[in-house]
């Protein structure tokens, strides 16, 4: 068992550190696992999205070469919304690359490359404005209106010849002659295209100019050199109305065609020569914008060769962090699996163990608690069967001490009074240990007085300190006697009693004392203390621990020299610690021990208690000639119960069980019952029941005393719940049995008439009542194996050989007990029923239990002696059916076993 209870804690130690550990790995597994799934959440975001640089590489290719199908159009057109549709994508252009230089701020060579770029768009766009200016100044250029400028000039220097000529022979022509008369000619000065200039409007303005001149012709020739220019180009167009002026005009034709002719070529020429530099300039640009465009292309080529491998090179990063992600996902997943599949295993293996030890343990438990049933049941029994014979040894004790005495018999009744009282004590202790152990035992708040107590007490150590010659005596302060305090003073009085006839057990001369104080504790309660100091062989200082401890005692030896159980302390100091008290101790080896103890007790508001008298008067009882039926299985407490109830003028009924007992009700009315419990055929319990349950209401209230030697509170308790009145423990003495009675019946606690009174028993009377007694025993030979099952733990191979073993044991008593009867050997007679008896009650053969009994008390006490015989024949005839039955039964377990 102490394995088990160490692997408790080992197994909380592991399981706490199992998930500790479980906690720490699955904190740590999740950390990482969520680090890595973001890093594969960006991975795969990464690889789900194109690569925006790349496309704006490509929308930057597509604007230029959309640009340039502008810019081409506008050259072949001249369409402004060309030249606005260039602007346009220049702009998206410039834009566009801006966006890519914010893109690439991390990467240097992109971001030069870029800065190449924008300038090599700035000087594009700068050569093409320069071509649109050049190609402007060339539209600008009218080589058509050139070439009538430049001939109208000559034409004027021409025709104002003529003029002079004509004016000075104005009388001689005629212009209008002319006119008519070179009509031809006027079609041949259209050549040059410039013939639709000219309309009839025109050529009559010409005819009214002409007259005009004619008539004033000096007049106007000064303003005429003056207003060359505007005059040239009136004359050229009065010119191409007015070609038959005068025979002068016609005399200057040649001339005219090859001025003409002249301008027109140097005209030519110099359009020629603007085509051609205009070629040039534009080849000149084209050539440099492919360039430019070679170097943008090469400059965009490179970025995306260099952002596609960029783009490679985070594709397989991604791929990499998703596929190490991925990685230590697994690798963490199988490592909780791993750890996980450990700790179970680790935490199985413990549960199973645990398991097992739990099972232990209930094993244990109810072992132990079917040990405690056992203990409990021993307890009973032994309180039973001790008490009922000391009732009858103290009862008897009692009654013979109301009768003459002559010579040592006052004597010798005291040692046997002495030793039942101190048999007594000692069951009482056990009783007492085992209540406390359970925690059962109650404390009982009444009120005393300290010094009564100590008074007691005294007096009946006082007998046992005078035999040793010791001085025995006792102090009381004056609170101690001045107060009366509420508690339990039976307790007190007990550990009291423990340290005095302890003090004077171990106390060889000298002296015993007492020592009692009180100290008020302000809050209504008195703090008593009290020492007993003795001068007696004292207590090693390794041993005064070990005194308060169970069965113990300081020295072995102590046992066989002193006598006593060794519970006395672990009961004193149990009560006061139960009580909120404690106990100390004091020794010196040869020198003395001092034992002290402190308890606080409530103070009672009572001025004064008056002790009652102990002595007993019958009179109530004779006068009142009650009718009581008593119910016992036990001669003894029937004998004692009768030599005790005849004194007081009482009628006795006596039923042996409860069957008979009912009967007697049935025919005979009676004021109280006396009721044993363990009865045979039918308990006291059972009686009671069925008595409570008779349809007489008068028979069926009447009042049930239980007379138990079962001191068991549960079951004294369980006695009161099905009926019965009251109850009364075994040994009691005659005050009590006649107290509880007057006590039911609602009488006065009777006192004693004539305490020097004497009652003895005529031989007549002691013949009728042994006649009175079945000293035989039941006839029909039956054994009950309830008993020895429980000692047998319900194991059948273990009660065989118990049975066996008892069988055997008991058939070599019965025959010596034959021989030494044959030998008329009383005393071993008496000795081997001693030792036959107790077999006997474990095997519950009231057929032979009871006259063994009865044969060891009649050889014991030397009476009956010639019924003896009788007793030997009896039990040797009735030995033989019990021997056959065990055989028979021992048969039985053993083929059940086997089965």
């Amino acid at each position: 068992m102490a394995k088990t209870n160490n692997q408790v804690p080992d197994i909380k130690a592991k399981v706490r550190l199992g998930f500790g550990l479980a906690l720490l790995i699955i904190v740590v597994a999740g950390y990482i696992t969520i680090s890595n799934f973001q890093k594969l959440s960006s991975s795969v975001e990464l690889l789900s999205h194109p690569d925006q640089k790349l496309f704006m590489f490509n929308r930057v290719l597509t604007d230029i070469s959309e640009a340039e199908g502008s810019a081409r159009a506008f050259t072949l057109t001249s369409n402004q919304e060309n030249l606005d549709m260039y602007y346009k994508y220049m702009d998206k252009i410039s834009k566009t690359l801006d966006s890519l230089k914010s893109f690439t701020l991390d990467v240097d060579s992109q971001r030069v490359r870029l800065d190449s770029i924008s300038t090599l768009m700035a000087e594009k766009k700068e050569g093409f404005a320069t071509y649109i200016e050049w190609k402007s100044w060339q539209q600008s250029q009218m080589f058509t209106d050139k070439a009538i400028k430049e001939i109208d000039q000559n034409t004027s220097d021409t025709v104002s010849a003529i003029i002079t000529t004509q004016t000075k022979t104005t009388t001689d022509v005629k212009v209008d002659t002319l006119v008519v008369e070179n009509e031809e000619e006027k079609k041949k000065k259209g050549f040059l295209g410039l013939g639709g200039l000219f309309s009839s409007k025109k050529n009559k303005k010409a005819k009214e100019a002409k007259e005009e001149k004619t008539e004033s012709e000096e007049s106007k020739e000064s303003d005429k050199a003056k207003n060359v220019e505007n005059e040239v180009a009136t004359k050229v167009t009065e010119t191409k109305v007015k070609y038959d002026t005068s025979v002068v005009v016609k005399s200057n034709q040649g001339k005219l065609i090859r001025d003409v002719k002249s301008i027109l070529e140097e005209i030519k020429m110099e359009e020629r020569y603007q085509n051609w530099y205009m070629n040039e300039q534009e080849l000149k640009l084209l050539q440099k914008d492919q360039q430019i465009m070679e170097q943008i292309k090469s400059i965009i080529t490179e970025m995306e060769q260099e952002q596609f491998l960029r783009s490679q090179e985070k594709t397989k990063a991604a791929k990499n962090i998703a596929n190490s992600s991925i990685l230590v996902m697994l690798v963490v997943g199988l490592a909780g699996l791993v750890i996980s599949i450990v700790f179970i295993y680790l935490i199985s293996r413990d549960i199973a163990k645990s398991n097992f030890y739990r099972r232990q343990l209930i094993k244990a438990k109810s072992e132990a608690e079917r040990l405690a049933r056992v203990k409990e049941e021993f307890l009973a029994n032994m309180s039973h069967e001790i008490r009922t014979p000391l009732n009858a040894i103290l009862g008897f004790s009692e009654q013979l001490a109301q009768t003459r005495l002559v010579g040592k018999q006052e004597q010798w009744l005291s040692a046997v009074k002495d030793s039942s009282i101190h048999l007594l004590d000692t069951v009482n202790d056990i009783l007492d240990f085992s209540k406390l152990e359970a925690g059962k035992l109650r404390f009982e708040q009444k009120p005393f007085k300290l010094e009564y107590v100590l008074s007691e007490v005294y007096r009946i150590c006082k007998v046992q300190a005078d035999k040793k010659n010791l001085a025995l005596s006792y102090i009381l302060d004056d609170k101690v006697q001045a107060y009366i305090l509420e508690g339990d003073e039976f307790r007190l009085r007990q550990v009291l009693y423990n340290l005095l006839s302890n003090a004077i057990k171990f106390t060889v001369k000298g002296s015993v004392q007492i020592f009692a104080s009180g100290e008020d504790n302000q809050d209504g309660t008195l703090q008593v203390s009290i020492m007993v100091k003795d001068s007696g062989i004292g207590i090693p200082k390794d041993k005064l621990e070990v005194i308060f401890e169970s069965f113990s005692q300081s020295d072995t030896t102590i046992t066989r020299k002193y006598g006593g159980t060794g519970l006395g302390l672990t009961i004193s100091r149990k009560i006061l610690e139960e009580q909120g008290g404690s106990i100390q101790v004091a020794s010196e080896p040869g020198k003395g021990t001092e034992f002290s103890f402190n308890l606080a007790y409530k103070i009672s508001e009572l001025k004064e208690i008056v002790k009652q008298s102990s002595s007993i008067n019958y009179e109530e009882f004779i006068n009142r000639g009650l009718r009581i039926l008593v119910m016992d299985d036990d001669d003894f407490n029937i004998m004692l119960t009768q030599a005790i109830l005849k004194k007081c003028g009482v009628q006795l009924f006596i039923a042996k069980n409860g069957k008979e007992g009912l009967r007697l009700v049935h025919l005979h009315p009676f004021d109280i019952i006396l009721s044993d419990i363990q009865m045979p055929e039918m308990s006291g319990v059972e009686f009671i029941e069925a008595l409570r349950a008779m349809p007489d209401k008068e028979k069926s209230e009447l009042p049930v005393v239980a007379l138990t030697a079962n001191a068991k509170q549960t079951d004294l308790d369980h006695y009161l719940e099905k009926g019965m009145t009251d109850y009364l423990l075994k040994p009691f003495k005659e005050e009590s049995l006649l107290n509880k009675i007057a006590n039911v019946l609602g009488m006065e606690s009777v006192k004693v008439q004539d305490e020097g009174r004497n009652y003895a028993y005529s031989e007549s009377e002691e013949e009728e009542e042994l006649e009175e007694i079945d000293w035989k025993g039941p006839e029909e030979v039956v054994i009950d194996l309830s008993e020895l099952e429980v000692y047998a733990g319900g194991d059948k191979t273990a009660l065989a050989a118990i049975l066996t073993t008892l069988k055997e044991s008991s058939e070599e008593g019965v025959k010596r007990m034959s021989e030494a009867m044959a030998q008329n050997n009383m005393e071993q007679i008496r000795e081997l029923a001693h030792r036959l008896h107790p077999a006997l009650e474990h095997l519950r053969v009231d057929a032979l239990a009871v006259p063994v009994k009865y044969l060891e008390s009649w050889v014991k006490e030397n009476q009956h002696l010639e019924r003896v015989p009788e007793l030997v024949t009896l039990i040797s005839e009735r030995a033989k059916t019990l021997f056959v039955l065990i055989d028979e039964k021992a048969k039985e377990l053993e083929t059940l076993e086997g089965a």
